[in-house]
């Protein structure tokens, strides 16, 4: 092949075969038939010296022989101290015989091998140079998938990818394959990385492979080619641990990737996950012909690839930018054409996924259990299809430059399959923003503010327009709208999420309590102080530090703020002001919030005391020893209720007498709820795997009904004036119920269940919500127990659930607070919070508050002609309390989606540069991706 073929085929490939250290290494393994030949010919090609037994050659080249060499052939070569050239050649022959036994194509020639050294491969990595057009938009690219910020680099990232997680790589502008040692002193060689990177040569020799211009044609050519390598190597790499001795030297040490960003190796891996299915399967299905069709009609986008059943029947859509900017600023162009970039589907989703990477799971907008599939020994373990982007239709990103400065924006342009496909990404968007404490900015409509803090300090501006969403990027509200003429437009009313908060709070905290109100104040816990905010403008007005935190709620009644903290000390804080009343010491820390009635403050301890207290001095006026930790206590008439994890104790008000004790057959694990008289408990026994629900008198502790059931674990109870409804928890198979029981007779009326464990009820005139840990949300008609409508809650529901106004408030771990319609279950409006911290809502004073560490938010509730206000519902309980909307933008000045220009047909730098911003082209066997791999590849040893 003449150097005029290769350097054709540089402008379209550039690194064609680079190995990514995992990618490569440890893949599941497929079993393909053994190759053997008995034709007689001298074998002259490859010195016996290295060639311990192998069968006579054939008359002429046929598949599984390769200069000389058999498939099955044993070599004599040991490379601990290295392997040579005339070792090399014996390998590079025998490793193309078998490459054609497991593929059925002929090589046509013989690429020439080198192995470089690590530290020779990071000193070319260095080498590589990018103009400071490619520099500009790879590092825009990064910053618009939220992966790489403005203070750090993609282009140091990307070399510190190709320098440091290198095996081994194919270049189609020499022909040469490139092989990174394992052993950082003498050359060695790893047999199933050679058999890919020869592979890749002659995937460039015999099929026309597409031009490549932005990371998506990049990955969606990837998808096949990578697809197609990676699964000869795992079929190659099967006949190693069965029918062939292959050369699998030990790594001497794993390289150092910490250069290398998290978001940019998992984009580069998509085509070696999803592409390795796609292959795989159509192989499967229909044999190497199907795969060799893909060459002929390669799919269009990553989307095809990760959705197989969109290949050849999805063509996306050709999006086009067109320049609406002011003299300030100037699209990035190449010799007057727009230098444009693309990510499609898996870029993404890999933008939506980096909340989940960056904090190890605690913040996530996709979960973990849907990137993470597959187990120890699959090749497939990380899916790229999430509800959110899975209705891809195409995108197109255009940076722009200041033309004073060195300041950079984009114009993000996205098409989807419908406008509701539109709409889940755009909410998802905003979910990242919130991730990133990204602001609404006042008096602007869809506009946001991201903070310094988040290194992502830009201003964003949103307009989803049918199935189009457009993103516009500048360092300020004010370049917006010189970026993209009618960008931020001037908002008729609050804007995004400020049209559903009265105001949010920041108080810089990890945690927070449940909001009480005393006065026009509302307080809250932070773990370091307790904080009183004005009730209507969210300003704070006091700050009460806690040398010791508070081991649970803060408890309000009569203007005082009441806690009990770790260091055994009831603090009591005027809420006005924020200045102590009184201390009172305790004989040992306590694990509850204290209760409140009649001029007493009562607490209970780790050390099994009772204490009654005045709750104005601080004074005691008794206490009682009970036994074991005492918890939940409630006061009822003339008793107090408390208990420990097995009796329940009524103690009289005046004296502290224990009036009576009611033990229970198992462990309490329902808070008890007392209404109108009757005190109502729930408990499991776990040896014998039986639960009881019981009315008891409050007065008494006579037991006036007991209901026993197996298998389920009653955790909350919810009190209505006929019903008693149970949340259960069912110890088979860890999934959820709800129980409704006759509050007169005790007898159960139906049972209603779930795939996951009811985490949140409420009631409100007769419907009963329930919300889950697989973040179902269910309405449920309370006398029967019919479905009357169901939603997705988008992540986990945490407790409580709040009904006020005929709308339903439901917060979520993933950080989502939803208005839902009482009657149809229609979402009124979704806000995010910031960080996607875990949002729970809460009825205080009249208003609806949801906590969110740092954050104490108040939500504006919808007011209905004639509604009053029902608190958690009309239920007696704690409603699911634990012990311990998108809006269509307005018209405005900005241009629709459907306004284009010319797409630009010339060549851009990423053609005729040496180093390619978007990535190594195809082939590379990384280093992060096989980390958790290579275990996989030894233990099938």
């Amino acid at each position: 092949m003449d150097s005029v073929r290769w350097r054709r085929r540089a402008s379209r490939l550039l690194a064609l075969g680079l190995c990514l250290l995992a990618v490569c290494t440890g893949l599941a393994l497929v079993a393909g038939p053994a190759v053997a030949d008995d034709t007689a010919q001298a074998n002259d090609t490859i010195p016996g010296t290295v060639v311990e037994n192998d069968t006579a050659d054939p008359e002429s080249d046929r598949l599984g022989w390769e200069n000389g060499v058999w498939a099955n052939a044993t070599l004599s070569i040991t490379q601990s101290d290295g392997i040579n050239e005339t070792e090399l050649d014996a390998v590079v022959a025998r490793t193309m015989a078998r490459v054609e036994a497991v593929r059925g194509i002929e090589f046509d020639r013989t690429p020439p091998v080198r192995i470089l050294l690590p530290r020779e491969q990071r000193a070319e990595s260095e080498q590589l140079q990018y103009a400071d057009v490619q520099r500009t938009r790879l590092n825009a690219t990064y910053e618009a998938l939220f992966l790489i910020n403005e203070t750090e680099s993609a282009v140091d990232s990307k070399q510190a990818l190709r320098g440091n997680g290198v095996n081994g790589y194919y270049s189609p502008e020499t022909g040469n394959v490139t092989m990174v040692s394992p052993n950082s002193s003498v050359p060695q060689i790893r047999e199933g990385v050679l058999a890919q990177e020869l592979f890749h040569a002659q995937q460039d020799a015999q099929f026309d492979l597409p031009e490549v211009r932005t990371i998506e044609q990049r990955n969606a050519r990837n998808g096949y080619v990578e697809g197609d390598a990676n699964y000869v190597q795992d079929r190659y790499e099967q006949r190693c641990g069965e029918t062939w001795t292959c050369y699998r030297p030990e790594r001497e040490s794993y390289p150092d990737l910490s250069g290398v960003d998290d978001g940019m190796m998992t984009l580069f891996r998509q085509p070696y996950q999803s592409g390795y299915a796609f292959v795989r399967d159509r192989h499967q299905e229909s044999g190497w012909e199907a795969v060799d069709e893909l060459y002929e009609n390669p799919p269009e986008s990553t989307e095809q690839v990760i959705h197989p059943e969109k290949y050849g029947a999805d063509t996306p859509t050709n999006v086009r930018v067109r320049d609406r900017s002011s003299a300030a600023w100037q699209p990035l162009t190449v010799d007057g054409v727009q230098f444009t970039q693309s990510v499609g589907e898996a870029g993404l989703y890999v933008a939506l996924l980096s909340p989940l990477q960056e904090t190890a799971g605690r913040r996530a907008i996709i979960p973990l259990d849907n990137h993470r599939v597959g187990g120890l020994g699959d090749a497939v373990t990380r899916s790229y299809d999430h509800p959110a982007t899975a209705g891809w239709d195409g995108d197109k990103l255009l940076p722009y430059t200041a033309a004073e400065g060195n300041a950079t924006g984009y114009v993000y342009e996205t098409a989807w399959d419908s406008p509701e496909d539109a709409r889940e990404f755009h909410d998802a968007y905003r979910k990242l923003l919130a991730y990133h404490g990204a602001e609404p900015v006042v008096g602007k409509s869809d506009t946001y503010r991201i903070p310094e803090s988040s290194g992502f300090a830009d201003a964003i501006y949103l307009n989803r327009t049918g199935d189009r969403l457009r993103i516009v990027n500048a360092p300020s509200v004010d370049a917006l709208s010189e970026i993209r003429a009618g960008a931020a437009p001037p908002a008729s009313g609050p804007d995004g999420q400020w049209s559903h908060l009265l105001w949010k709070a920041d108080l810089d905290a990890d945690r927070l309590t449940d909001p009480v109100a005393v006065e026009g104040t509302v307080s809250v816990y932070d773990g370091d102080a307790i904080y009183g905010i004005d009730r209507d403008e969210g300003s704070l007005l006091w700050t009460k530090a806690v040398n010791e935190s508070i081991v649970a709620d803060v408890t309000a009644a009569d203007g005082t703020i009441y806690a009990g903290t770790f260091d055994s000390t009831v603090l009591a804080v005027d809420a006005t002001t924020g200045e102590q009343q009184w201390t009172s010491q305790v004989d040992d820390r306590m694990v509850t919030a204290p209760a409140v009635a009649d001029g007493t403050t009562y607490v209970t301890t780790t050390a099994g005391t009772l204490y009654a207290l005045n709750a104005t001095t601080g004074e005691q006026r008794w206490r009682t020893q009970l036994n074991g930790t005492t918890r939940s206590i409630q006061v009822v008439g003339d008793t107090v209720l408390t208990r420990n994890l097995t009796t329940h104790f009524g103690v009289d008000t005046q004296t502290g007498t224990i009036e009576w004790s009611v033990p229970s057959s198992g462990r309490l694990l329902a808070p008890p709820v007392a209404s109108d008289g009757t005190v109502y408990t729930g408990s499991f026994n776990r040896t014998r795997d039986t639960s009881s629900l019981s009315a008891v008198n409050p007065a008494t502790g006579e037991t006036r009904w007991r209901e026993e059931r197996n298998g389920s674990a009653p955790t909350r109870l919810v009190v209505t004036d006929e019903m008693v409804y149970a949340n259960a928890f069912n110890t088979s198979d860890q999934s959820g119920q709800l129980l409704a029981i006759e509050r007169a007779s005790g007898k159960q009326r139906w049972t209603v269940e779930f795939e996951r464990p009811v985490t949140a009820t409420a009631v409100d005139n007769g419907t009963l919500y329930a919300g889950t840990a697989g973040g179902e949300l269910r309405a449920i008609e309370g006398t029967t127990g019919d479905e009357k409508w169901t939603v997705d809650a988008d992540g986990a529901v945490n407790a409580p659930l709040v009904v006020a106004n005929e709308t339903l408030y439901a917060g979520t771990k993933a950080g989502t607070l939803t208005a839902l319609a009482t009657t149809t279950g229609e979402q009124r409006w979704a806000v995010f919070a910031d960080g996607l911290a875990s949002i729970s809502p809460t009825l205080v004073d009249g208003a609806v508050y949801a906590r969110a560490a740092p954050s104490l938010y108040a939500v504006e509730m919808p007011a209905t002609e004639g509604s009053t206000d029902t608190g958690a519902g009309d239920a007696a309980g704690d409603g699911g309390t634990d012990e311990t909307s998108d809006e269509t933008p307005a018209e405005n000045s900005e241009s629709t989606p459907d306004e284009t220009e010319r797409e630009p047909t010339a060549t851009s730098p990423q053609d005729t540069q040496t180093a390619s911003e978007d990535g190594s082209g195809f082939g590379i066997v990384a280093a992060v991706v096989a980390l958790g791999l290579i275990a996989v590849a030894r233990s099938r040893r």
